[in-house]
């Protein structure tokens, strides 16, 4: 939001080398990304950022979003995949845990483990081997196997992981970002919801056993969901608090939400003040509001 209130004030869409280095919002959504974990974007020079290592699903979601439909993205660089419809009939309920996600102080360096994890496992690979793939994505697309990988990162010594929890972070990389997240597409735009449910259970379980992010407050949110009726429901964002979105039938989404955010409130009441649910279909992207 700052950003585009700069942009808009400096007109800087009219200038010729904002143009040619930030010409589309997926440039964009990756170059905000940098800007935030303060690493270098094309020939913009890496700065302090705000001491987190996240990546561009937040800026893409932002800022590439199209309403009604769903996208799905490759990141590092930020990539459309595919745009699926929002089932005929279907809305998403997002219910806000009250936990907040801090990325300050200790909670930030959990937080920048789970990034870290990949980034030592794709260097473990780099020097076990003479390659050049910047990270675990490029690894994968270039069609390592994951035993492969997972035998490189075991010869690995870092002060900082056991080869255990670096085997662990890069499973759960290559199920989520190789497997998962294609299979669920698959099955959204097919149709098939019970699949794209099933596929989304795995999901939020892995985040829970091999990426350890999530707390109980919101591991209890996307289970209640399932079990309230939802055809999938999961954590989103870094994990450490925040939010579970669902996806409900339109015509029962008010009676679910109130449903959903009463079983929270029973098993967490000390949660009550804070703790919301929103009924929201697929949204267009952030624009401007006149005044």
């Amino acid at each position: 939001a700052l950003f585009s209130a700069l942009a808009a004030v400096n007109e800087l869409e009219s200038r010729a080398e904002y143009q040619s280095a930030l010409g589309d919002r997926e440039r964009l959504a990756g170059y905000l990304g940098a800007v935030e974990n303060g690493l270098a974007f094309a020939d913009f020079k890496a700065d302090q950022g705000v001491g987190t290592f996240g990546g561009s699903e937040d800026h893409t979601a932002i800022l590439c979003s199209v309403a009604g439909r769903i996208g799905q993205y490759s990141y590092a660089p930020v990539s459309a995949e595919r745009s699926i419809a929002l089932p005929e009939g279907y809305l998403f309920v997002v219910a806000s845990s009250g936990v907040q996600a801090s990325k300050t102080g200790g909670a930030r360096e959990a937080y920048n483990r789970v990034s870290l994890g990949a980034s030592t496992a794709a260097e473990a690979w780099r020097r076990a081997t003479g390659g050049d793939h910047p990270n675990l994505a490029a690894i994968f697309e270039a069609g390592i196997e994951l035993d492969r990988l997972r035998e490189a990162v075991g010869s690995v010594e870092s002060a900082d992981f056991t080869v255990a929890e670096l085997r662990a972070r890069v499973e759960h990389f290559h199920t989520e970002s190789c497997v998962l997240v294609p299979q669920a597409g698959d099955a959204l735009e097919q149709g098939d919801l019970p699949v794209f449910g099933l596929f989304t259970d795995r999901s939020q379980h892995l985040a829970e056993r091999l990426l350890g992010n999530q707390v109980p407050e919101t591991v209890a949110l996307a289970e209640d969901a399932r079990e309230l009726g939802a055809v999938a429901a999961s954590a989103f964002g870094a994990g450490f608090g925040g939010a579970v979105w669902a996806l409900v039938e339109e015509g029962g989404a008010e009676e679910f939400a109130e449903s959903w955010l009463g079983h929270y409130v029973d098993r967490f009441p000390a949660r009550a003040d804070e703790a919301v649910a929103v009924i929201t279909t697929a949204a267009g992207p952030a624009r401007s509001v006149p005044a």
